[in-house]
């Protein structure tokens, strides 16, 4: 039997099935041709031909309300899929999951005076809960493709349940076939409790790794990983704006990467909790990583594959996972697995603190020395901006501080200041350290009338963006354009800005200069400023040759 060349024709009819459609309701056309040859392979779908998409979607709406089943219906390019707007509407008010699938036109032909193309993506927005548009076949793209295909489908049937509409974008030839074989689709089922979907696999029972990304402070949180780690055998990775008691990640990875044999220390399962990762390295060795499973756990209106080997959604609260996860293999035998990871942290944290113990004056010295070298600083909450400065603090220990804080949502450099600013307003106790281009981008945030006296703000001066110098895609520029694009050559007038906004003011250029300042500026009377200048080339190389 053969299928449609189209490799999202076969994801598709492979996902549809998957989600529990049984009835599709077809439309004749011209650019839906990969669809219609792709499902008339899957054989356990049931096609019904009709001609008009307006009765086309009312026959599928009837179809889902009596099998209770979601229904898809298909359709061509331009025109057709308007005609389904009526029942659509209908599904939508009387929560129906039908799944109306368009087949488009590639984007560049939109507004071109081609042939039935108008702007198909996002044309029934408001009478559906979600709009998803898929691109022309390109085969790098396939785990995309898959996720995009399990966000729709599980957006119809969960909770309030309705339509969705699913564009897709096909090219010429249409009508190539290949033969039938597995698309590849990866289903990600989902799950609103842990009750009977949490059985750990067989293999990963012993290589369960919980990675727990950024997360606000929470006593509770933090001692059900602990417990899952030390009595359980799990290992716990995180990074400094976790905000948990675990194996620093950064610091296990670079053990790890000293190692010849690395195979003991492949998980079998990966469960993720929390916000997203600094860490590039962690992300490269997850995805490619020849995991069983990878578990999401947390409410998300979307599958949060990172990995690329999500197979299972935890729509729930994560410490009632955490909980449950403990309570049912507390007492089974422990792996070794997290000392595994424990003796990879420990060891990769003494090659950090030996190497900037030799290494000369640099950011990355005068991060661990501000970090860990911490007179004063009890009950102080740690805020960082984005680009060295979080990366430096992947590699020092955060026991000490109230929380490590970092915008990490979206990683911008813009409102680190502001934002350090109004969590002491709050009522923290804080204490940012942060990039040269990063305060300047955000240096109006001085002019804050309620900024508190106890507010600390440590600027690492080495003449711009550093992330600039070590990062593959322009550290091996030449160095004039990098410095003028990238960098920046920054010339922050600290002292006078410090003057002008009620700060005191601090500067350091050595080891010993930060290691008799630092006190000081901590237990000023007032708000203040430090000012730690290096030199831009050696804070790179050092950092490099790390």
């Amino acid at each position: 039997m053969y299928t449609s060349r189209k490799y999202t024709a076969r994801l598709l009819a492979d996902a549809l099935y998957e989600y529990g459609v049984r009835d599709v309701v077809v439309s004749p056309g011209s650019r839906n041709t990969p669809l219609i040859l792709a499902l008339e392979a899957a054989v356990l779908l049931r096609k019904h031909i009709v001609i008009d998409e307006r009765s086309a979607a009312f026959a599928a709406l009837g179809m889902s309300l009596q099998s209770g089943r979601p229904v898809a219906c298909i359709c061509t390019s331009g025109s057709a899929v308007l005609n389904y707007g009526p029942a659509v509407a209908e599904a939508f008010y009387r929560c129906v999951p039908l799944i109306v699938i368009s087949a488009d036109r590639p984007l560049e032909w939109i507004d071109q005076d081609d042939s039935q193309t108008l702007h198909q993506h996002r044309v029934l927005d408001n009478i559906v809960k979600a709009s998803y548009d898929i691109a022309v076949d390109d085969a790098t793209t396939a785990g995309y493709v898959s996720r995009i295909l399990n966000d729709a489908l599980t957006m119809a049937i969960s909770r309030r349940r309705g339509p969705v509409h699913i564009n897709m974008q096909f090219g010429e030839p249409l009508g190539e076939t290949v033969d039938c074989a597995d698309s590849g689709f990866r289903h990600v089922s989902r799950h609103c409790d842990c009750s009977s979907s949490m059985e750990l696999p067989g293999p990963a029972y012993n290589r369960v790794m919980i990675v727990a990304g950024f997360h606000c402070p929470d006593e509770e949180y933090s001692q059900l990983l602990y417990k899952l780690h030390t009595e359980c055998g799990m290992a716990v990775l995180c990074e400094a704006q976790s905000n948990v008691d675990g194996i620093g990640a950064a610091p296990a990875l670079k053990a790890l990467g000293l190692h010849e044999s690395t195979e003991d220390y492949a998980p079998g399962l990966v469960i993720s909790t929390g916000g997203g990762l600094v860490s590039k390295e962690l992300k490269r060795y997850l995805r490619e990583t020849l995991l069983c499973e990878h578990w999401y756990v947390g409410y998300s209106d979307y599958a949060v594959d990172c990995y690329r080997h999500l197979t299972r959604r935890f729509d729930m609260d994560e410490k009632a996972f955490l909980k449950a996860l403990y309570n049912k293999y507390s007492s089974g035998p422990k792996s070794d697995f997290g000392e595994r990871w424990s003796k990879l942290h420990v060891e990769g944290a003494e090659i950090a603190r030996e190497y900037t113990c030799r290494a000369p004056w640099s950011d990355m010295v005068a991060v661990r020395m501000l970090l860990e070298s911490r007179p004063e600083t009890k009950g102080r909450t740690l805020h960082l901006s984005n680009g060295t400065a979080v990366r430096y603090a992947q590699y020092c220990s955060a026991a000490g501080w109230r929380a490590v804080e970092c915008n990490r949502g979206v990683s911008g450099i813009d409102g680190s200041v502001s934002t350090a600013i109004g969590a002491a307003v709050a009522g923290g106790k804080v204490l940012l350290v942060c990039g040269d281009m990063s305060a300047q981008y955000d240096m109006g945030a001085l002019a804050i009338n309620e900024i508190p006296d106890d507010f600390r703000l440590v600027v690492l001066d080495n003449s711009g963006g550093g992330i600039f110098r070590v990062i593959g895609s322009t550290a091996g520029m030449c160095g004039e354009m990098r410095e003028r694009y990238y960098s920046g050559n920054i010339n922050l007038p600290l002292r006078q800005l410090a003057d002008g906004f009620g700060f005191d003011y601090y500067e350091v250029a050595s080891a010993d200069e930060l290691r008799k300042q630092y006190p000081r500026f901590l237990g000023a009377p007032r708000k203040a400023i430090m000012r730690v200048v290096t030199e831009a080339e050696v804070s790179a190389e050092v950092f490099r040759a790390f």
